[in-house]
């Protein structure tokens, strides 16, 4: 692909992405005051319930009780015993929903859904509580759970998919050249099964991560990861680098799946399966792939000098000391520090080792194994 070209599918690409993105955002908004903000005609009582609430508050000649109410059904049972109001709060209402604490957690899209379908069951007023879904730390909280979550499990199966076919591929080369024998089992309904399982784990871990029923799965998946893994023969590419480190990488994923099966029996953090998907999967899958990619179309030998096994050796290591930082709490702060300039060495080793390799021409070897550096065209550098 020429630079040219190149920049013109990214311009595209980037224009389509946040048209999309505004359309999106658009659709979502009409969608969501459709549904929420807008009662459905024929409500009963919906036109005057704000009338109605003024009059009982201004009230002198009899005490003005308003009641929780829990759901729709008990709202119109209150309506027809006679009730003249209803608190809608979050622990009586959110909690019974949502399954969550008292403590600010639900949002206001969540509270206005609960709202709508309590103002539909009845005729009397409803007052909803006003400390609810206004972004406090609880709140903050879940929601970034929640994004970590979404997100890391887009990356986790895009790891299963993408892993599960270069990691064999590359091994099944190195040793049908280097050390002929066993070799890496074909994908297989074997395979297909696995990553059907692990979506479906995904999935559940996304909407109900604390569960029995989660818990069970993310076992269940980790297990199958961790058989899918053995078919590879990775036990007999130790003798190169750049192929175990794959191997390696790929380890992760069966154990960030059976690190939050315990995780969601409460036995261990959370955060241990977690970091051992971010910190072990994604940046150890990362730097392999980084350095052999590099190697490869830069037309040098595909081997991992020691430079690149120190570079392994940071991330896996700092992956390793994460994961036990969320294990050993009374000793987060120097083990997560230790992690972190470990992370950051592995990166940044990568940039001096290879940033001169990426800068220069590209290797081409002749049929006498003489080594030719080739200038890239200055069109093809974009």
């Amino acid at each position: 692909m020429s630079g040219a070209t190149r920049r013109k599918f990214l311009v595209q690409g980037g224009a389509g992405a946040i048209g999309l993105g505004f359309i999106g955002s658009a659709v979502f908004d009409a969608a969501l005051s459709a549904q929420i903000i807008r009662l459905p005609p024929g409500t009963p009582g919906a036109a005057g319930r704000g009338k109605k609430l003024r009059a009982l508050l201004g009230r002198k000649s009899k005490i003005f009780a308003v009641m929780g109410v829990a759901d729709g059904g008990t709202a119109r049972m209150m309506d027809a015993a006679g009730v003249e109001a209803a608190f809608i709060g979050t622990s009586n209402v959110q909690g019974r929903y949502t399954n969550l604490a008292d403590r600010g957690l639900t949002t206001t899209t969540e509270s206005l859904v609960i709202a709508k379908y309590l103002a539909e069951s009845c005729a009397f007023p409803l007052i909803l509580d006003g400390d609810t879904g206004h972004g406090g730390p609880y709140m903050v909280r879940r929601l970034v759970q929640e994004c970590i979550r979404l997100g890391l499990a887009v990356v986790v199966m895009l790891m299963t998919l993408i892993g599960g076919r270069i990691v064999p591929s590359f091994t099944r080369n190195w040793l049908s050249r280097e050390n002929p024998g066993r070799l890496p089992v074909a994908f297989n309904h074997f395979d297909a099964t696995v990553i059907a399982a692990s979506v479906a784990t995904l999935a559940l871990w996304i909407i109900i991560p604390q569960s029995p029923a989660t818990g069970a799965a993310l076992t269940i998946a980790g297990t199958l990861q961790s058989m899918r893994l053995a078919r590879w023969a990775g036990d007999r590419s130790t003798r190169e680098h750049l192929v175990l480190i794959l191997h390696l990488g790929y380890a992760f994923i069966p154990l960030g799946f059976l690190l939050l099966g315990a995780a969601s029996l409460e036995l261990v953090a959370m955060a241990a399966g977690v970091h051992a998907w971010g910190g072990g999967a994604a940046g150890t899958m990362t730097l392999a792939v980084m350095t052999r990619a590099s190697l490869g179309h830069t037309g040098h030998v595909l081997t991992a000098s020691r430079g690149t096994q120190a570079i392994y050796a940071a991330v896996l290591l700092a992956a390793m000391i994460r994961i036990t930082a969320a294990l050993a709490p009374a000793y987060v702060i120097p083990l997560s520090v230790t992690a972190a300039i470990l992370w950051a060495s592995a990166f940044l080793g990568f940039g001096v080792a290879y940033g001169p390799m990426l800068s220069k021409g590209i290797i081409q070897h002749d049929r006498k194994g003489t080594g030719i550096l080739v200038l890239p065209n200055p069109e093809e550098r974009d």
